[in-house]
């Protein structure tokens, strides 16, 4: 058998472990009994909306391209649809969350096999490739993520994609996979500057695959804006995200605390050692170009460098609200560097001490990892902060319940849990469900309801419900708790016998 084949095959043979090691443990966060963030259920509900309500435009408020809703929207369709007693097309809540989450988790396991043979290609080493795979396999940030409803998985995957075709010299095809990671999350234009980066280090680009690369993103943005006028919305969703994603003011600037903020998070790319290959990655840059070192290999690990440093230093400079999945576009350049500079520190750890030393140095830090990544499948994760996409919201779905089991009509105010709660309480909840911003405004237009049934207050156990409290029984209301579950609490609101309800029970009201 040929050489080459035969190192080929041992490459499938190895990839094909690592896959099924990170599609294990993508599998089993996927399948973990958990509830959703606020964000991921107002996308699920968005895309539930259109699955099994047909409002497949998404005619509400929307900051995001379509494209990642739409996949989910048609999973549900495909998987978590069915008809119910009353004739119509419905789903259980955990029908809704398996069905939302299972686009990240096909792309999660396809991000693997791209990690792997991107690195392969731009290192022109087997073992990088493998080590890059191996990586993303193991990252705890993409095995939590793989299993949510997030947005970002499938701009990662098509950015991924979009990578790997420069590096091959599918210029055209890499400006479409770019213009789907654009189409899923607008971050996915962050991809185009890296694709730059990166083809520049390979190979000089010309300015007709610049334009290959970037038109299909402006297409897509001008579909995009076309789609969204088409819905006939007041505030387009340029305009929303604009607002939603604003910079920091100058009076609120503070570089040292998102500095610190972003470090925190760094544990969650690789798990406990990822502090090494952030340490090993800068000498095993230096460290060649002082020993005279000028090649291809060198140029593409400064440019890698170059972009995730700036990155994070944009970040903090302009206060972008920063949350753990943020981290998730710079994956790709912290995964080929640290492949690479592991191997590298590997080598001259080999050089210091015995092989066999080294070997048994290698295997302690891959047990590391494999603890950190199967404390991320059971969604264990080294960091502790209010911007974490994994929050413990179990209960909200007995909470729904018990409000979707009180009488007709019934009204829940809703001030804090909003579109959680609306996931929740189902496609075809008959209760009415409305927010105020203040104590003030619910009174007033509790009191103007001339209606005798209770209504509800749900909120988190967390939160002070007094100035809520005291403001009802000022009106005259009796609040007493009805209902409460773990971090929830249920107020049920009765009306004063005077006022609300005599109105509404005399003949001319």
């Amino acid at each position: 058998m040929p050489q080459n084949e035969l190192r080929f095959r041992r490459w499938l043979l190895w990839m094909t472990v690592i896959l099924l090691i990170g599609a294990g443990l993508r599998i089993h966060a996927f399948a973990v009994d958990r509830r959703f963030h606020s964000d991921e259920a107002l996308f699920a509900s968005i895309a539930r909306h259109a699955a099994l309500g047909g409002e497949w435009m998404f005619p509400t408020e929307l900051d995001k391209p379509p494209l990642a809703l739409y996949l989910q929207a048609f999973s549900m369709a495909l998987t978590g649809a069915q008809t119910n007693t009353a004739g119509v097309l419905d789903q259980t809540y955990r029908q809704g969350e398996l069905a939302a989450r299972l686009p990240a988790l096909i792309a999660g396991i396809l991000q693997i096999a791209l990690a792997g043979t991107l690195a392969r290609r731009l290192f022109q080493k087997t073992t990088v490739g493998l080590f890059a795979a191996f990586l993303m396999a193991l990252s705890p940030l993409a095995i939590g993520f793989s299993a949510t409803a997030f947005t970002d998985m499938p701009m990662l995957t098509f950015g991924m994609a979009g990578l790997y075709a420069v590096v091959i010299g599918r210029w055209g095809w890499a400006g479409l996979w770019m213009a789907l990671a654009f189409a899923s999350k607008p971050q996915g234009a962050i991809f185009i500057p890296l694709a730059l980066l990166i083809g520049a280090s390979v190979n000089r680009f010309t300015a007709r695959q610049l334009l290959a690369l970037c038109l299909p993103v402006i297409v897509a943005f001008g579909l995009i804006t076309l789609w969204d006028a088409a819905r006939g919305l007041p505030d387009s969703l340029w305009a929303l995200a604009l607002v939603h994603n604003t910079p920091g003011t100058i009076e609120e600037l503070s570089f040292g605390g998102q500095v610190l903020s972003e470090l925190a998070y760094l544990p969650a790319l690789f798990g406990a050692p990822t502090i090494i290959f952030i340490i090993l990655i800068p000498f095993s840059i230096v460290v060649p170009i002082i020993g005279g070192r000028r090649d291809q290999i060198i140029s593409l690990c400064l440019s890698l460098a170059f972009f995730t440093l700036i990155m994070l230093l944009v970040q903090a400079a302009l206060q972008i609200p920063h949350y753990d999945r943020y981290l998730l576009p710079l994956l790709p350049p912290l995964l080929l560097l640290s492949a690479y500079a592991g191997l590298w520190g590997l080598g001259w750890l080999e050089l210091m001490i015995s092989k066999a030393e080294a070997r048994v140095a290698a295997a302690v830090m891959v047990l590391a990892m494999l603890v950190s990544a199967s404390e991320a499948a059971g969604f264990k994760f080294g960091y502790a902060d209010v911007n974490t996409s994994f929050p413990d919201n179990s209960g909200i779905e007995v909470v729904a319940a018990h409000l979707n089991d009180q009488h007709t009509a019934a009204v829940v105010y809703d001030h804090w849990m909003n579109w959680l709660l609306g996931y929740y309480m189902g496609e075809w909840s008959n209760k009415r469900r409305v927010y105020y911003p203040d104590p003030e405004s619910l009174v007033q237009d509790a009191l103007a309801l001339a209606e005798c049934e209770p209504r509800y207050l749900p909120m988190p156990a967390d939160q002070n419900p007094l100035a809520w409290i005291n403001a009802l029984e000022d009106a005259g209301f009796s609040v007493e708790v009805d209902f409460r579950p773990a971090q929830w609490v249920v107020y049920a609101l009765t009306p004063p016998a005077e006022g609300v309800c005599t109105e509404a029970a005399s003949p001319d009201s």
